[in-house]
């Protein structure tokens, strides 16, 4: 936002959010002979709101992979690469490639909400799958989602979900998420990130802060300005990432796709 409160031009620059599945798969020495089969998908979850998830492999999904908050689709990368199963990595509303949150029933929690989505993509896209993986976020939706269409959930698997959340125990993600609404550089996002993620390597960082659906910036370099942050109804969400989209801007240093990045 201008000092006036409107909102400044933005370049949107296309960018190839696939092209780095080979690093994904060095860090963890996962095979690698060329790029997988993995495409976008959307789902229209009410009239005029989409829900957009990453589809893995041919065939119909066996797993569907929920993200934490402030995360999206591709905090699961390096898993689909290690399973090389057909997958559907789901990005919640709010968050990805993905509309807003539902916001509608009021009286439901936001992770309830989720489900309602969570619902109708399953049905549409992966009736058959074998479990719902979810994590944080994504765990306590997919909780929901078993509530609301047991039919849609035959296993579920919850990955770092505490039995109750509350300010004190999500505090280090809250102090994450809660972080300056813009940072001047690039670099200045990433080192936000690093010193909130002290076991992750770097690399895995600048790839997780590297690319997503949004970024304010009007330089073609990975040091420009502008980086935002935005929230989200259900959290906030660093769309910060690779600050040009360009892929051939992003390969000098920079990374791929994914939203802020707690996990990628």
């Amino acid at each position: 936002m201008s000092d006036e409160g409107r909102d400044e031009p933005v370049e949107r620059v296309e960018y190839d959010e696939f092209a780095y599945f080979h690093e994904n798969a060095a860090e963890f020495g996962l095979a690698f002979d060329g790029p997988p089969m993995v495409r976008r998908v959307s789902v229209e979850v009410e009239p005029g709101r989409h829900l957009s998830a990453l589809r893995w492999a041919d065939g119909s999904p066996e797993l569907v992979l929920v993200h934490g908050g402030a995360q999206n689709a591709h905090t699961w990368d390096t898993v689909a690469l290690a399973l090389d199963r057909p997958l559907l990595a789901v990005d919640l509303g709010g968050h990805g490639h993905s509309d807003v949150a539902r916001t509608e029933p009021t009286a439901l929690s936001a992770p309830e909400r989720h489900g309602l989505d969570l619902a109708v993509v399953i049905a549409a896209l992966a009736p058959d799958a074998m479990a719902v993986v979810g994590m944080s976020l994504g765990g306590l939706s997919s909780i929901a989602l078993a509530e609301q269409a047991p039919e849609l959930v035959r296993r579920l698997v919850l990955v770092d979900v505490t039995p109750g959340v509350t300010g004190e125990k999500a505090k280090a993600i809250l102090d994450f998420v809660s972080g300056p609404a813009t940072f001047a550089r690039f670099d200045d996002l990433l080192a936000r990130t690093i010193e909130f993620n002290p076991t992750r390597t770097v690399e895995s960082l600048r790839r997780g802060s590297c690319t997503t659906p949004s970024s304010r910036t009007t330089d073609r370099g990975c040091g420009a300005t502008g980086v935002t942050a935005t929230t989200t109804h259900s959290s906030t969400t660093l769309v910060a990432s690779c600050p040009t989209r360009a892929t051939a801007q992003c390969t000098n240093g920079c990374g791929r796709r994914s939203a802020p990045s707690r996990s990628t």
